[in-house]
């Protein structure tokens, strides 16, 4: 009878020791169920579900958008950012996996407008209107402006990557060197300069021979230097001497 007490008080014992154990091991997560959405991790981070990634010693869902993303940074939907899974590839969204957007073009991680006046440049430098300069889209092509591809402009010569006015007295030359007022010089248009022609004299008094050994032909000018003198009538000679008539 003492034996079986005895026993009995032993397996109460162990019974007692083992809920205990139990109850211990019970509150502190390990032997709890583990693994599955919203529990506690399991060993070594694991979640019984591919689906799950351990967040903060829980599990939970990753990979759709606005769901955990986890050390490869996959998401079935969107990017990755700050742990969670984000939309990503149209505008104002964040860039997509390697700087990819649906539209638009990716800045500082986010897809922007590109491609008209005053936004980015698309891809490669591209712009639907304007010109690309500096990563953004300018207007082009009209005095004061920049140049258009290729150094057109609508209105002006290029100039340095600018168009500036042409043609008239102080601008540049437009192409081909043509100028509306005056003529080009040095690749400006500059005043016309104009000669004047002295009109041939002779001394007062003094006429020439018209056919004699001093002629040289027919036309030709007075050449004289002696001062206080007129044109005196048109002559076909050249004045050599005066004409001495006896």
């Amino acid at each position: 009878m003492k034996n079986i007490n005895k026993n009995l008080k032993y397996i109460i014992f162990v019974g007692l020791l083992l809920v205990g154990v139990v109850g211990i091991v019970a509150l502190s997560g390990c032997i709890n169920k583990c693994g599955d959405l919203d529990q506690n991790c399991c060993e070594k981070d694991k979640c019984n579900s591919g689906d799950l990634v351990c967040r903060d010693n829980k599990c939970v869902y990753c990979g759709g958008v606005y769901e955990s993303c986890y050390k490869d940074n996959k998401c079935d939907n969107g990017v990755c950012s700050n742990g969670k899974c984000e939309k990503c590839g149209k505008i104002e969204e964040l860039c997509c996996s390697g700087g990819i957007c649906n539209s638009g073009i990716c800045s500082k991680g986010r897809c922007e407008k590109c491609g008209k006046i005053e936004e980015l440049c698309c891809s490669g430098g591209v712009c639907n209107s304007g010109i690309c300069s500096k990563g953004r889209c300018e207007k082009c092509g009209n005095a004061g402006e920049l140049c258009c591809s290729g150094g057109v402009c609508n209105t002006g010569v290029c100039s340095n990557g600018k168009c500036e006015k042409c043609g008239m007295v102080g601008e540049l030359c437009c192409s081909g060197g043509v100028c509306n007022t005056g003529v080009c010089s040095n690749g400006k248009c500059t005043a016309k300069t104009t000669t004047q022609t002295t009109l041939p004299v002779k001394p007062i008094k003094i006429e020439c021979e018209k056919v004699d050994d001093y002629s040289v032909g027919d036309p030709n000018i007075f050449r004289t230097s002696a001062s206080n003198s007129k044109v005196l009538g048109q002559f076909g000679c050249e004045c050599k001497s005066p004409y001495n008539s006896k």
